[in-house]
């Protein structure tokens, strides 16, 4: 499954490259993520589930294991202006320690002002249907 690959390639990104320090990411901060082009489907709650998983256990493991996550996350959903955001939030799953936003428009344009995220996220998915009683 192009979710499974992907969160192995995220995971270790993640795992080598992300440094809270190098971000002045402390145990008060807000990390600040978004996922490009999210559309509506299940697929964009799963891959953002699996970031976040994976910047919490390396923020317990850099900060102290034995201390629950005080990071709070707050995640950016983006799509263009035709998706209908309300699909996107009505199916959005319960986020605890997350907060959600919307942010319309391309991403092959400017979406955010300097310094606002942390980590960002895109992936394309396609898949081909073959209607089996056409062969």
């Amino acid at each position: 499954m192009v979710v499974d690959a992907a969160k192995a390639m995220i995971n270790e990104v993640i795992s080598d490259k992300l440094d809270f320090k190098t971000l002045g990411i402390d145990t008060s901060e807000t990390f600040r993520l978004v996922d490009l082009g999210c559309s509506t489907g299940p697929n964009t709650f799963i891959s953002v589930q699996n970031i976040v998983q994976t910047i919490e256990q390396k923020y317990k493991a850099e900060y102290d294991q034995n201390y629950p996550s005080s990071l709070e996350f707050l995640v950016f959903f983006n799509d263009h202006y035709g998706n209908d955001f309300n699909i996107l939030f009505k199916t959005l799953p319960p986020l605890g320690n997350h907060f959600a936003a919307g942010v319309p428009g391309s991403f092959h344009g400017r979406l955010f002002p300097k310094s606002t995220l942390h980590f960002a996220h895109s992936s394309y998915h396609h898949y081909k249907t073959i209607n089996i009683n056409r062969l």
